[in-house]
């Protein structure tokens, strides 16, 4: 018998009764499972191992930073910053988590108290914000200025550093602007648009059928109307006179410019630099470079020698973190950021009702915790959900804890339902809240189907069993029930609204209707109790304790931020499909929307917000 030739590089074929025995071999086959199953495992053990070591080392170099006894401050808005840490992704798992809006503030306030700190140096790029945060930040940078310390920033040109008037409304808070020579001011003032898509769904075969209380509850015209309605329009122009009436306020005071000036300037929407300059939107035309020169030469009296050191502002916290801890009375700073969903897991991007309502829980049986802050940025979502987190709160006044709401640029629907039985309520001027209304309904696609060839077939047990299927519409008796589980939910919002608010229920009814306002509009409402940012709450939370401000507290942050392998493990499982790959895209958006709705049931879906570039 011939003998088959093999080594490492070459196999022979084997014969057809090798593989037909090869098949059938059992111990074979399971061998081969274990080894591919622990391959499996293996990998995965590896992969969490790897991100695990890098965490590690992360942290350790933040913890061992050590910092100059003199420096300069510098920030590179090359990311948006937000409420929370940047979640990571699949596609990116590496990413630098990013520094967040209150860590920024409180970071900038701590900078100026520090005598080893001379100033500060901005650079915009491409760093978009929302409107409430860039107006939090810039008291941050003005108290910043008030202790004497200087603080500048520079673009090369506002038209590369956002699309509309946020980066010069922030930039306006500083004492010099600088841009580059051949840079543009770009202050096109605020728009707001909103797509409506009902024709297109009606050629695909897609039908909305929602039902909302009241008449400003919007947020679902995009796929129910084919353009804007009445009431809707009232009210966006409403918020949109509010906002630009603010910033073009705060930019004519901080630039010391005649109204009439900025006008003028921003009916242009590009302005040269030349021109800027001379309109005295900005302070200088020159390079980042000069920039540094002249700022090392004002302090060491001397050019290009002796230069102080320049220290990244995440580099400055991750060193004073270490070193700031507070032996005063312990307050807790409890996050709601993102819409309000069912659940008892944390989830980035979405407020789990259950998880946030434990850990209110907890702070409410801790003797050592004095009082609660509640910070706010959510669209709404579930109001089961939003009525868990109320009645954790509820449950910590009973306890004796005094509950204080800060605003962010977001606290509309759900978001405002659970704030309604503080002890005060704070927002940004800026604020979109109220919301005060309920969306219910679904999408039905029966005629897509037909289109693309699909048909359906089932059984069902109970008359309204298909009430939630997107295969067949809403009969009479299903409409008729979702009507009176609308009303009751509304009616419940009113209620909630009324006595936490103290007011009568008829004039809650006025100002709900599911209307938003801005936060300086819901403060002449009576819907919060102040103006003003996270500092402010945090000032006001020190008071009830008997301290001189928020820098004599204790704060603790519950729940904890998610660890960067938590986060990886839930990215591990979940739909990434609408968030990575449609992005901030228009369909993405009303995506978004769509799975926000299946996935709350009963929703007070938000109305759209505003995001200023």
């Amino acid at each position: 018998m011939r003998r088959r030739i093999g080594s490492y590089f070459y196999k022979s074929a084997p014969r057809k009764s090798d593989i037909s025995k090869a098949r059938w071999n059992i111990r074979r086959i399971i061998g081969h499972t274990i080894r591919k199953t622990c391959t499996v495992i293996g990998g995965i053990i590896l992969f969490f191992c790897v991100m695990g070591t890098i965490s590690l080392f992360s942290y350790e170099g933040k913890k061992k930073a050590i910092l100059p006894d003199d420096m300069i401050l510098v920030l590179n808005v090359t990311d948006p910053i937000g409420e929370t840490e940047h979640a990571r992704s699949l596609a990116d798992p590496f990413a630098a988590a990013g520094i967040t809006i209150g860590d920024l503030i409180a970071t900038i306030d701590q900078a100026s108290i520090d005598p080893r700190v001379r100033g500060l140096l901005v650079s915009l790029d491409q760093g978009g914000m929302e409107l409430a945060h860039i107006q939090e930040l810039r008291v941050a940078i003005k108290r910043f200025r008030v202790s004497g310390k200087f603080a500048h920033v520079y673009t090369a040109s506002f038209a590369d550093a956002g699309s509309g008037i946020g980066a010069y409304y922030l930039a306006s808070a500083f004492d010099e602007i600088w841009m580059q020579p051949v840079g543009m001011v770009t202050i096109t003032g605020l728009s707001m648009e909103m797509p409506f898509a009902r024709a297109a769904l009606d050629k695909i075969g897609a039908k909305p059928e929602f039902l909302h209380r009241e008449e400003y509850k919007s947020a679902m015209e995009s796929f129910t109307n084919e353009r804007m309605s009445e009431p809707n329009r009232e009210m966006m122009q409403s918020i949109l006179e509010s906002l630009s009436g603010q910033i073009a306020r705060d930019i004519v005071v901080d630039r010391k410019i005649p109204a009439s000036i900025l006008e003028a300037n921003l009916n242009k929407g590009l302005v040269t630099g030349k021109d800027a300059l001379t309109a005295g939107l900005i302070t200088r035309l020159d390079y980042s470079d000069v920039m540094l020169d002249e700022v090392q030469k004002r302090i060491t009296n001397k050019k290009n020698d002796e230069d102080l050191p320049l220290v990244a502002l995440e580099d400055y916290f991750a060193g004073i973190s270490t070193s700031m801890g507070n032996k005063g009375p312990q307050v807790a700073l409890v996050r709601i950021a993102g819409e309000i969903i069912p659940g008892a897991d944390p989830e980035p991007g979405f407020a789990t009702s259950d998880y946030i309502a434990d850990a209110i829980n907890e702070a409410s049986e801790n003797d050592d915790i004095k009082a609660i802050v509640v910070r706010v940025d959510s669209p709404g979502g579930s109001p089961t959900a939003s009525e868990t987190i109320r009645r954790a709160i509820v449950h910590a006044k009973e306890k004796g804890k005094k509950i204080i709401v800060s605003m962010g640029p977001l606290a509309a629907s759900g978001g405002y339902w659970v704030t309604v039985d503080a002890d005060k309520i704070y927002a940004l001027p800026t604020t979109l809240t109220g919301s005060i209304g309920v969306i219910m309904g679904k999408f039905e696609v029966s005629e897509m189907w037909k289109k693309i060839g699909i048909n359906w077939g089932g059984m069902k047990w109970g008359e309204n069993a298909q009430i939630w299927s997107p295969n067949v519409p809403l009969k009479d008796s299903e409409r008729a029930a979702l009507e009176v589980a609308i009303d009751d939910t509304y009616a419940s919002f009113i209620e909630r609204v009324a006595k936490g608010r103290k007011m009568d229920p008829a004039k809650v009814r006025t100002i709900a209707k599911g209307r938003a306002w801005t936060g300086l509009q819901a403060k002449e409402n009576g819907l919060i109790d102040d103006l003003g940012g996270l500092d402010v709450a945090l000032d006001y939370t020190a008071s009830l304790v008997g301290q001189r401000d928020r820098t004599q507290l204790d704060i603790h942050i519950i729940p904890e931020p998610l660890t960067p392998i938590e986060q990886l493990m839930h990215m591990m499982g979940q739909q990434v499909f609408f968030q990575n790959w449609l992005g901030d895209t228009v369909m993405g958006d009303m995506f978004r929307r769509v799975e926000t709705i299946q996935r709350s049931g009963l929703t007070q879906a938000y109305d759209p917000d505003l995001h200023v570039r």
